[in-house]
């Protein structure tokens, strides 16, 4: 053969090779941070999530993840992942979203699924449009090839951008999640929004006498009436099994205790500051 043909055979192979290595690169991006949007779930079942999203990921095309990760970054900012009521532990969402005017997503969105377009070109039909026998034809294609990798390339920055930030968030959130007062302020929101906080509360208001103190055993007669299961796994969390510790974990009540005849008893009131 033609040293001149081979030579340029051998540099369109070599962009060919170098594009579809650069779409891979994006491919892996997106499906991080299509990973790395975290569905509202159970914390205990937070992990295991992950990994079954991770390995649903992996099985999806390219314009698949991107489509997800297009509709994620560019959610509405006030939208928010819901929870179900009456839960009984602490629940966690992760998202990551860009802040973008409606001609940027737009433009953003075009970019990213005309260069997956030409993805499925160059795997799927590039080499029925070029002749690689023909130099010329070879040259004319390393020129189309170079502005392709221009456009990727622009996209692998832009979305390890968004990768890099989302990974460092992530980090941050893990750490206050492993230390102590990161532990503690969870479990703290979570016992305050609880149901339970609702019920004693409504007792407080219903039951209190004038001095505003209401007896602590009738918010527990309610509790058990109303939240039996939810109420005793929270003692055994938050009070140690004391119906006083745990109003007093909610840190929205006080407590106190009265002399009576038979001996002393418990009453909490709602604290002015909460």
């Amino acid at each position: 053969m033609d040293p001149t043909v081979i030579g340029a055979r051998n540099e369109a192979l070599s962009r060919i090779g170098r594009n579809v290595v650069l779409f891979q690169e994006l491919e892996g991006i997106l499906k991080f941070l299509a990973v790395g949007q975290h569905p509202s779930a159970p914390l205990s079942k937070a992990k295991a999530l992950r990994v079954a999203r991770a390995e649903s990921v992996s099985t999806q095309t390219l314009g698949q993840i991107a489509g997800q990760v297009a509709d994620a970054l560019y959610a509405d900012s006030d939208a928010e992942s819901s929870s179900p009521t009456g839960i009984s532990e602490p629940w966690l969402t992760f998202s990551f979203r860009i802040v973008a005017d409606a001609d940027s997503v737009n433009t953003d969105r075009k970019a990213i699924k005309a260069l997956i377009d030409e993805r499925n070109d160059l795997v799927h039909h590039l080499l029925s449009r070029w002749n690689l026998h023909d130099p010329e034809s070879c040259r004319a294609l390393c020129v189309e090839l170079d502005g392709q990798r221009s456009r990727i390339v622009r996209e692998i920055e832009r979305y390890r951008a968004y990768a890099n930030s989302l990974q460092e968030m992530a980090k941050e959130l893990q750490a206050y999640l492993d230390s102590d007062e990161g532990r503690r302020q969870f479990n703290l929101a979570f016992l305050q929004q609880s149901r339970l906080v609702a019920v004693l509360t409504a007792v407080a208001t219903e039951c209190a006498r004038l001095d505003g103190w209401t007896l602590l055993s009738t918010a527990g007669a309610r509790l058990r009436q109303l939240i039996p299961e939810e109420f005793n796994a929270m003692k055994a969390e938050h009070g140690e099994g004391s119906l006083q510790r745990l109003v007093l974990a909610t840190e929205l009540f006080d407590v106190t205790s009265e002399q009576t005849v038979n001996g002393t008893r418990s009453l909490y009131r709602p604290r002015m500051n909460s």
